[in-house]
């Protein structure tokens, strides 16, 4: 499988930019959860960097920001 790294800003972190793509594309995260079906509380955490919040479920939240991302 192929990756494709894609850098907002210079110094960003993971959690800036997927606000600022999101908010890029003009969408809500009330918008972007319905779009997406991941649920507002994730995409909170994920634009937060809250990453202890998924405990021992990173392999399935790595899953979810690819499906995300996309």
């Amino acid at each position: 499988m192929a990756f494709i790294a894609k850098k907002i800003h210079d110094g960003g972190t993971l959690a800036e930019d997927l606000r600022e793509l999101r908010e890029s594309a003009r969408m809500s995260i009330q918008e972007a959860s319905h779009f997406t079906k991941v649920t507002p509380g994730t995409i909170q955490a994920w634009e937060a960097g809250d990453w202890k919040r998924f405990g021992g479920e990173l392999a399935y939240m790595e899953r979810m920001l690819l499906a995300y991302v996309a």
